[in-house]
């Protein structure tokens, strides 16, 4: 890409000189300005509009939520990317709700390349979305033109033939050939009503595809950021309100622990919200049951699923589409149905998948949904979805009877994933310390046996690819005698080579990892040494997680949120098959 014009928000030139070697690490060739006062930013708008614009958040005369109100007022269509030392998850929202593609700390610049040319494709795209919406109403314009001027010929033909009925076969004839000419017209613009017909359809799917691919990462960004440090500082108090503080102390701290415990869950619910991780994780039909289950906890709607006895595989990007479109049926129900109950159905019957939306609620008139333009946008949405896909949506309700809602969408005969989806989405698993993580007490820290010195301690391996969260567990740890960590690993793949060479008694697994998940890696070292104890751990305390681990063969499961208080009790049962008497601890340092 050459030839970017860039225009810096930022009133540090060095950091300026930071983003633009970033820029062109990333193989950009750039034209840039630096400016950072409000008259200053809205001249080059005026006058200098650029290709991009990277601007801090905070400066001593202006601010990037300020810049943003100024390009929405401008009407200009720039990318807008925030860069800044330390900014709030709820800054961070608003940004984005005002029009930013996206924000970056400062001390993750490499990324800044990325993000530039993401946002440049997303212009590209609705750019291109746009104007084949213009290109649609030229032809559907030039159409009705066309067939009206025919249509006035006919009407000229016809009083001619009835006045000169001795040239009637002339008429006739010179009238057919009109025909002719029409009919093959409408073919040629119904062909090309089709073509851009098509391309619409196509870009509306990468829109959705795009907007996808941007939640699942803010997703990762929460988890892997701001929950892994949630749960390091949760260990910290935790090891705080092990060394019995002053009674005011204990206090502080406890109060502490709850609104840590408060972020965990809001962080949780983000990123469930922003991507529904049993999708990825287990496949449509599981997803479907913790929609269900997340509707009837949030919106009151009491939902019946009914699935296949086993999973069908589909692709991602199809599974994720269909999961939306059943979300967005299943709020149409709350908003527009006047009822709290529903149905999902799937079936697989001679390579159609089949997912029927149904209620018993007030109902409407389909045909006077067809005409009513303002409100069908949603429904509209959802047919695209599926014809994209080469599937089919049909619709059918009735005042006062209710509404059924079915997706059809024909499948290769890929086979099933083995288990029955009644059991993988239903079922419970409860580690040896228990999911629901609590709130610490003072002097109910877990305690471990009492072991004399001479026993060998238990060795550990960790398993975490977050370097604070493995550092919070290995001092943690450090606090038992009878606990001794011999290794540290990031991955599954690093994970498997050490097992071998360290041959520890228990491994702490963390169940989201890149590469092998924690259950895929757990299956992969028990394979080899059964006799090794697996504890699972995960940010997640949905059911499903908990039931990969504890299927792979963990003896245990914790959410991370509970490790400071029963990870070490955890461990002990696991091993011994009993509850901890009490702990021989290191003394503090």
């Amino acid at each position: 890409m050459s030839g970017l014009r860039v225009l810096f928000v930022e009133d540090n030139p060095v950091d300026v000189e930071v983003a633009v070697r970033e820029l062109q690490k990333s193989g950009f060739y750039m034209q840039w300005q630096r400016v950072d006062t409000q008259a200053d930013f809205m001249h080059h708008l005026a006058h200098d509009p650029p290709d991009v614009i990277i601007s801090d958040h905070a400066m001593p005369q202006f601010s990037s939520g300020a810049a943003l109100d100024c390009l929405r007022e401008s009407g200009l269509k720039i990318p807008f990317i925030v860069v800044s030392h330390a900014i709030g998850e709820e800054e961070a929202v608003q940004l984005i709700r005002k029009g930013a593609a996206d924000y970056l700390l400062k001390d993750r610049m490499g990324r800044l390349g990325e993000s530039v040319r993401h946002a440049l494709e997303e212009r590209q795209l609705r750019a291109r979305y746009t104007e084949a919406q213009h290109d649609l109403q030229r032809l559907n314009q030039g159409l009705e033109q066309r067939i009206a001027d025919r249509t006035a010929e006919l009407e000229v033909a016809n009083r001619a033939l009835a006045h000169e009925l001795s040239e009637r076969n002339e008429i006739e004839e010179r009238l057919r050939q009109l025909a002719g000419t029409l009919e093959e017209r409408v073919k040629e613009r119904t062909q090309e009503l089709a073509t851009s017909y098509a391309r619409l359809r196509a870009l509306a799917t990468d829109l959705t595809v795009a907007e996808q691919t941007e939640r699942r990462r803010l997703a990762t960004e929460l988890h892997d950021n701001l929950a892994q440090l949630l749960v390091v500082t949760r260990m910290k108090v935790t090891q705080l309100l092990r060394q019995e503080p002053e009674p005011d102390s204990r206090t502080i701290l406890q109060d502490v622990d709850q609104l840590l415990h408060q972020s965990l869950d809001y962080t949780r619910s983000l990123v469930s919200n922003l991507v529904p991780q049993a999708l990825y994780d287990r496949g449509l039909g599981p997803a479907i049951r913790w929609l269900a289950d997340q509707m009837r906890r949030q919106q009151l709607l009491n939902i019946a699923v009914s699935l296949p006895a086993s999973e069908v595989r589909l692709p991602e990007a199809d599974a994720v589409l269909l999961f939306h479109s059943i979300r967005e049926l299943l709020f149409n129900v709350l908003k527009h149905g006047n009822t709290d109950r529903a149905t999902v159905a799937m079936q697989y019957r001679q390579d159609i998948l089949s997912l029927t939306v149904s209620d018993h609620g007030c109902g409407f008139d389909v045909e006077k949904l067809r005409n009513d333009r303002s409100d069908r946008f949603g429904l509209l949405s959802i047919r695209e979805r599926m014809l994209a896909l080469g599937g089919s949506f049909e619709l059918q309700s009735e005042p006062g009877k209710g509404t059924v809602a079915s997706l059809y969408l024909p499948c290769a005969a890929s086979g099933a994933s083995p288990g029955d989806s009644e059991a993988g989405a239903g079922g419970s698993a409860q580690s040896a310390g228990g999911m629901d993580g609590g709130n610490l007490e003072p002097g109910l820290a877990p305690s471990a046996p009492g072991k004399q010195a001479a026993v060998k301690p238990l060795r550990i391996l960790i398993v975490d690819d977050h370097q604070l969260v493995r550092a919070g567990l290995h001092c943690l740890l450090k606090e038992h005698d009878d606990l001794a960590v011999v290794g540290e690993a990031e991955n599954g793949e690093e994970a498997v080579q050490l097992i071998g060479a360290l041959l520890p008694d228990v491994v702490i697994m963390d169940m989201q990892m890149p590469g092998w998940n924690g259950a895929e890696t757990t299956r992969r070292i028990l394979q080899r040494h059964p006799a090794i104890v697996v504890i699972g751990l995960s940010i997640q305390t949905e059911a499903h997680v908990a039931q990969a681990m504890l299927e792979a063969g963990a003896a245990a499961f914790l959410p991370k949120e509970t490790i400071g208080t029963e990870l070490y009790t955890t461990i002990y049962t696991a091993v011994h098959g009993s509850p901890s008497p009490a702990s021989p601890r290191s003394p503090p340092s």
